[in-house]
């Protein structure tokens, strides 16, 4: 990395094959970079990347890539403005979610290209990838460039030269993707089980382990723990926030190079960009549908129904399900991967077509609706839906022991409804992620196929307990499609349209919700659930397990004390929304 500030060296006439800004674009992938505007098209040959700060000066990098890490605005039009003028390939911004009109009207002015990378993409480590990709001032002489770039099996064997040990490229989830085979390196009993089998076997240290090398800045050492288990190195392997994988290196058998952590460190930046190539090019159409479905969820983007980018006829219904672990879940750092791949292998099944991405820790799948259709023209296969849900939690508890909940959305009809699928779907998930013994949840024995009448709660449908004597929840239970909750989902949306606060509560509902809160009579929960039987004394009282005498004394009191007026139908119609809008909000907050 240069900064702003650095005198640079004269590059040598002679300085063969610099990759072109299409090349490091293709090897990265739309993960990593995105094209904003490129006036002079990418086949343009690149430098080294440069980072510049807000306000600091330019230097002059013919066919650099600067790093522009300004906050936007002016600051930043003048930098590319200033790239432009030095002679700059490209210049990479962060939007943060501002529209790029005016970069990209900059950026064709000054003729030089426009590229993002996503937020939360750290500026070192894309400097890191961008290193990868560009040569440095001087010819390139990089100790891993035997390994053509995909070519992971080569890749492992160079590494494993360079450090002096034994080597493996595994996924997040414990996959060997890759490993060395040179003749002079030993392995043990672990390293080769998980290379027959290709997976990591499965051992009690596994999680702590994989969890500490990717919260780990930088390469981690293990000691051998018994004599038939070599000692190890790793390192994770990143694209921004996103684990890619883990370097393994057995470090004893013989011992590894004096300093094998700092080759490790470099080769991991290396094995970065076999891996982000590998992703890219598996299937790049798919992998540009999910970035389009990634903005359209996000309201960054737009498909109407007279164009669909997301590989749908315009007119094909579908639907969104979002799926996300319980509130305050410990997990750990690759289990989000795993997730998103077990998902994605279950809605592959389903059809070719569907398309998974992560926002915000929830996972959404968007899947086509291909079955009959009912009379009135509604896809008639919801049970299949829950059936593949149902499975998905079921299949992640066993693979990563983690709880999930599975929102439905209904039904899209066209791709410019499936934004409002998921809006509907993550109040779904809020009505199944309530704490336990919160009003609200489905009803033990409601199923797809059993929807006798339930008795309600003041709150809501019945509670279902978490699992008897501690057991695991049914799965069935944690998935619900918005037909299921559709009363609780509908007032989910009222409330998030309609805000209680800036005095917008009735003043006899304060005094209510204050008495409450001070502790004493429970008047919101005898209101409420005097209001949901209409008015029944008997049921009230028997919902409450108190005394019908005790009801109606609560009752006047409300009245009398708090001035709640019960005669008027305006105000009881209020009265009710508001405590049931302020106890359903409070309860699927997080």
């Amino acid at each position: 990395m240069t900064t702003a500030t650095d005198q640079p060296d004269d590059q040598p006439d002679d300085w063969p094959s610099r990759p072109s800004l299409g090349h490091i674009l293709e090897h990265l992938g739309i993960r990593v970079l995105d094209i904003v505007a490129a006036p002079v098209g990418l086949d343009v040959p690149t430098a080294e990347t440069v980072v510049a700060g807000p306000g600091e000066p330019i230097p002059d990098r013919p066919d650099g890539i600067l790093l522009a890490t300004g906050a936007g605005g002016r600051q930043t039009i003048r930098a590319i403005e200033a790239a432009g003028a030095a002679g700059y390939a490209a210049v990479v911004v962060k939007s943060f979610g501002t529209p790029t009109a005016d970069l990209a009207m900059a950026a064709g002015a000054a003729g030089v290209a426009l590229l993002t990378t996503p937020d939360d993409m750290s500026w070192r480590h894309l400097d890191a990838l961008l290193g990868g990709a560009t040569p440095t001032v001087g010819p390139p002489t990089g100790r891993f460039a035997s390994a053509g770039l995909g070519d992971l099996f080569s890749l492992a064997n160079a590494i494993a030269a360079a450090v002096g040990g034994a080597l493996t490229i595994e996924d997040p989830h414990g996959r060997v993707l890759a490993y060395s085979n040179l003749p002079e390196q030993d392995i043990d009993q672990v390293r080769r089980s998980a290379i027959l089998g290709r997976q990591t076997p499965d051992r009690p240290t596994n999680h702590e382990e994989y969890q500490a090398v990717f919260a780990h800045d930088g390469p981690i050492s293990y000691p051998s723990p018994a004599p038939d288990h070599a000692a190890r190195m790793a390192v994770g392997l990143w694209a921004g926030r996103r684990p890619l994988g883990i370097l393994w290196v057995i470090s004893d058998r013989p011992p590894v190079a004096p300093n094998a952590l700092e080759i490790l460190s470099e080769a991991g930046k290396v094995a970065e960009l076999h891996l982000l190539r590998l992703r890219s090019h598996r299937d790049p159409d798919r992998l540009r549908r999910t970035e389009v479905l990634r903005d359209l969820l996000s309201g960054q983007g737009s498909d109407s129904p007279g164009r669909s980018e997301l590989g749908l006829a315009p007119d094909t219904p579908s639907r969104i399900l979002a799926i996300a672990a319980t509130v305050g879940a410990d997990v750990a750092p690759s289990v989000p991967a795993r997730i998103v791949d077990l998902v994605t292998l279950f809605c592959d099944g389903w059809d070719p077509r569907a398309l998974c991405v992560t926002i915000d820790g929830t996972v959404y799948a968007l899947l086509p609706e291909t079955g009959p259709t009912h009379e009135l023209g509604r896809p008639a296969q919801p049970n299949r839906l829950r059936r593949l849900a149902v499975d998905i939690v079921s299949t992640a508890r066993r693979s990563t022991d983690l709880d999930l909940f599975v929102g439905i959305g209904p039904v899209a009809a066209d791709t410019s409804r499936i934004p409002a699928s998921r809006h509907s779907a993550d109040r779904v998930l809020r009505v199944l992620r309530r704490p336990p013994g919160t009003a609200g949840r489905l009803p033990e024995d409601r199923r797809p196929e059993d929807r006798r009448p339930q008795e309600r709660t003041p709150d809501g449908p019945p509670t279902r307990p978490a699992g008897a004597f501690g057991r695991a929840p049914d799965p069935e239970s944690m998935v619900a499609a918005v037909e299921d909750v559709q009363q609780t989902v509908a007032l989910l949306a009222v409330a998030d349209h309609l805000p209680l606060g800036d005095g917008m509560l009735l003043p006899a509902v304060q005094r209510l919700l204050d008495t409450d809160a001070g502790g004493g009579t429970p008047y919101v929960d005898t209101v409420l659930t005097y209001l949901g039987t209409m008015g029944d004394i008997a049921r009230t009282a028997q919902r409450l397990t108190v005394h019908e005498n005790t009801v109606r004394y609560r009752i006047r009191r409300a009245e009398e004390l708090l001035g709640l007026d019960l005669t008027d139908p305006d105000t009881v119609l209020v009265s009710w929304l508001q405590l049931r809008l302020t106890r359903l909000t409070a309860s699927t907050t997080g």
